[in-house]
């Protein structure tokens, strides 16, 4: 499940900006300061993730209502040299990795702890959290957006990061976080963790020389400035020795020995103990005399000096490729994110594998990494796929509704998906005897949500009605034309004519003082566009396994009056916090609406407070009646003020601001609203 988003560059949106995604999060603000903004990288996101699409304009799960018209329209600023990012964190802690993407069992032995041995093929059954993390940029050498960069982490700690190279169009692994918790050893002695044991080459150059498996690649009679202290282990015997990184220098060097092109190669200068300058490490890119250990050392980050045992990152790893073995994922075009069905191999001839590191060891490093790499991204390319947006205007509901043969995300946008769940046969729910005989009926709770008077109180109920239709050729047509259907015939034949028409299900609205039958297409637009809102917050994903997703509605209470607003907050606790426990993102202007959110918090309080005070005194028993105005009877759910995020949206010199806005215990906000939002009413009673 999704439980954060971070968006920078996009839109409105300049600097890094962090989204809580709350059971239930609502977004304020003024008309066009942003607040689609959010709504709209979830689309974005969903292109990439599903259908590889950079450059999006009509999105395929926004329909006609989302067009982003481009990237050189929704980059920030139109500044192509902008890079987008798109961060997702997840909730992991009921993700299956290890049938998520299965490891054969290797184990390795434990460094000093008297034989006992990680099996390999169980790293990650213990991991609570993580991110997603993309960055989407311009080339100008082939004028169209391409994915630059695909970073993962974990429990709160960068893992591995891969990266596009345009200029030599590869695809490298360039940070890998050997010292991740995951994968680290308690007591690193002959190496780190699981990944430097399997191939002790993905070692950064301070990291090797602390074990003292690497060598500088040369001296360098160079000055040195002033720089941060760590430790270096030259050798075992030897023990640790300070060591200062001084600066990073920038070497010019011909890129081609045909032509006088020259680029730019950078070269880490370190102070050995002695104060003498070592350059650790200096690679010159497109050539292919490189040695080994110019090509084990190429990358494009900084030494991270002070986090030999902090989670440093090592160099790059090797050039990505795909199960094949024999296509780039450059051929996608420039991706860095690996594909995420066929997942991608380690080029074994990039690096030697020697010094522990066979066939095998490359074969379960391979499944290692593909295994913490691809997971976290396909449970975000499932939600985004799965994602339920619904329009700020619904669709009117044509007389004759017809069936789409499948599930379709898309038609969710207008409305009409939900319509034809409703008149879909309902499915059962999957238990561990098989399917139960109980029905999830959707149309049943939209029917208590509409028609009850502590509910909308719409004034109708909701009916799915089943029939057959009885074409006019038909065998039992002709018989009841001749008036010979029981004399032809016999029961058992009837029987059997009956059960060869299919079941038809339509979906009509009851008034509730009359009893008479109205199609939707007949009645008012408030119960037309509220139907779509209740089966999208209430409805679970997954078929015969319901379980949450991620649902976003613009306007939920267009066209229902002040009473049915309010009530729509019921609506929404129910399916964050009761079953099936979707993930709400509203956009809304609606003051009731979220004034019963507040009640509801500050009315749980309450019960839990009179909970523990051993059913004394309810504190809040004294305010005076004017001030607690009748109500209908609340739904008894514990809810709590984390469950329910509020966000103002405004939009200032040219940028959207996301300012989270704080509810405490009784529901009250922390602070009040800016731009006195829902003031209106004190200025048109006291106003002059």
């Amino acid at each position: 499940m999704i439980t954060a988003v971070e968006i920078e560059n996009f839109k409105g949106v300049r600097e890094r900006t962090r989204i809580e995604v709350r059971p239930i999060t609502l977004l304020f603000g003024p008309n066009s300061a942003g607040k689609s903004t959010l709504l709209h990288a979830l689309q974005l996101a969903r292109e990439v993730f599903t259908r590889r699409n950079l450059d999006v304009d009509v999105t395929d799960g926004g329909a006609n209502f989302i067009d982003l018209g481009g990237f050189r329209n929704y980059v920030h600023g139109r500044d192509l040299t902008k890079a987008i990012t798109l961060r997702f964190d997840l909730d992991l802690s009921s993700t299956d990795f290890l049938t998520g993407y299965p490891i054969t069992e290797f184990k390795l032995p434990i460094p000093d702890r008297n034989g006992d041995e990680r099996d390999v093929s169980t790293i990650g059954d213990d991991i609570r959290s993580g991110w997603v993390e993309i960055v989407i940029r311009w080339s100008n050498l082939t004028n169209r957006p391409y994915l630059s960069q695909f970073s993962v982490g974990y429990d709160g700690e960068g893992f591995a990061q891969i990266n596009v190279h345009p200029q030599t169009t590869g695809t490298w692994i360039d940070a890998l976080n050997i010292h991740h918790p995951l994968v680290r050893w308690s007591q690193p002695v002959t190496s780190f963790g699981v990944i430097d044991a399997l191939l002790p080459r993905v070692r950064n150059i301070p990291a090797g020389l602390y074990f003292g498996t690497t060598e500088p690649v040369d001296r360098a009679d160079l000055p040195c400035a002033d720089g941060t202290t760590f430790l270096i282990r030259t050798n075992f015997s030897e023990g640790a020795k300070e060591w200062s990184l001084r600066r990073t220098r920038e070497w010019h060097f011909s890129q081609d020995a045909d032509n006088d092109t020259e680029g730019v190669a950078r070269v880490i200068l370190a102070a050995a103990p002695d104060g003498s300058c070592v350059r650790l490490w200096g690679a010159e890119f497109n050539r292919n005399e490189w040695s080994d250990e110019q090509a084990q050392f190429a990358f494009d980050h900084e030494i991270h000096t002070d986090g030999l045992d902090r989670g440093a990152y090592a160099d790059a790893l090797a050039r990505v490729y795909d199960e094949d073995g024999g296509t780039e994922i450059t051929d996608l075009g420039l991706v860095a994110m690996p594909d995420l069905d066929r997942g991608f191999e380690i080029v074994h001839n990039a690096y030697p594998w020697d010094v522990n590191g066979t066939e095998e060891s490359r074969s379960v490093l391979t499944q290692l990494l593909n295994r913490l790499l691809l997971v976290p991204a396909r449970l975000v390319r499932s939600a985004l796929a799965e994602f339920r947006y619904v329009g700020p205007v619904r669709d009117a509901v044509p007389r004759h509704l017809t069936l789409p043969r499948f599930h379709d995300a898309r038609r969710w946008a207008g409305g009409l998906a939900a319509w034809e769940e409703l008149t879909r046969e309902p499915a059962g729910i999957l238990t561990p005897n098989g399917i139960s005989p109980e029905r999830q009926d959707i149309a049943a709770q939209v029917n208590e949500w509409l028609s009850s008077e502590d509910r909308l109180n719409t004034g109708f109920g909701l009916r799915v009605e089943q029939f057959r239709e009885l074409p006019t050729e038909h065998e039992l047509s002709t018989l009841l034309e001749r008036g010979a259907l029981l004399d032809e015939i016999d029961s058992d034949k009837i029987k059997g004519l009956l059960r060869s028409l299919p079941v038809l299900r339509r979906l009509v609205l009851v008034s509730l003082s009359t009893q008479q039958k109205f199609q939707p297409a007949d009645v008012g637009q408030g119960i037309t566009q509220a139907v779509p809102v209740i089966v999208a917050a209430i409805q679970a994903f997954g078929g015969e396994r319901p379980r949450g997703g991620l649902v976003a509605i613009e306007q939920p209470e267009l066209h229902l009056n002040p009473r049915q607003q309010a009530a729509l907050g019921d609506v929404f606790l129910a399916g964050a916090l009761q079953s099936p426990k979707n993930r709400l993102i509203l956009e809304t202007h609606s003051e009731h609406l979220i004034l019963r959110l507040q009640r509801r918090i500050r009315e749980a309080t309450e019960r839990r407070e009179t909970l523990r005070d051993g059913g004394g005194r309810n504190r809040m028993a004294s305010i005076p009646p004017p001030e607690r105005a009748p109500v209908t009877e609340p739904l008894a759910l514990d809810v709590r003020d984390v469950d329910i995020g509020v966000v103002y949206v405004r939009s200032t010199d040219g940028r959207t601001l996301f300012e989270p806005m704080a509810l405490d215990l009784t529901g009250e906000f922390v602070l009040p609203w800016p731009d006195d939002f829902f003031e209106i009413d004190f200025h048109e009673r006291f106003g002059k």
